[in-house]
């Protein structure tokens, strides 16, 4: 089964599972893009601040 799937302004045909375990064939979507969630990350998981991740960014430990 091929689905098609958005990606920025262009769609992507995208092979699904052969495997299903229900009639649903759950969610298919874009990977991220490299460094699109960095700083959800450091901010949710790692627990810095806004301004330690500009200094993070500024010392190019983070794209």
């Amino acid at each position: 089964m091929i689905r098609t799937v958005e990606y920025g302004d262009t769609s992507q045909p995208v092979v699904m599972p052969p495997v299903m375990f229900n009639e649903d064939s759950g969610p298919c979507n874009r990977a991220p893009d490299f460094n699109e969630h960095t700083d959800e990350v450091l901010r949710d998981i790692g627990g810095f601040d806004e301004a330690a991740i500009a200094r993070f960014r500024a010392a190019g430990a983070v794209a």
